[in-house]
């Protein structure tokens, strides 16, 4: 599967709204992975000063993550194939 963000601007949105997109988005995700389109919301980040809102997704295609945002009915800006790189843990040196 590939990663994808996908940018969104929310002026004026409250963090109800935000809680309540999250959640549509998570019952139509929920809803296509039972109908065998894999399509996973990860997570979204709203930066409240710039009032956007990235969601990252995991699927195997830029069209599932589309005709997601479009069935939750949150509004996109783009989505973009992105590269994700996890933070490793500092591993402890030893000292022989």
């Amino acid at each position: 599967m590939a990663n994808y963000l996908v940018e969104r601007y929310m002026p004026g949105a409250t963090y109800e709204q935000l809680v309540a997109a999250v959640g549509r988005l998570a019952a139509v995700t929920h809803k296509m992975r039972q109908n065998g389109i894999e399509v996973q919301h990860v997570t979204s980040t709203f930066v409240p000063a710039e009032e956007a809102c990235f969601c990252s997704f995991e699927a195997l295609s830029e069209e599932a993550v589309r005709y997601a945002n479009e069935q939750a009915v949150w509004p996109h800006a783009r989505i973009l194939e992105v590269v994700v790189v996890a933070a490793k843990p500092d591993e402890e040196e030893s000292h022989a």
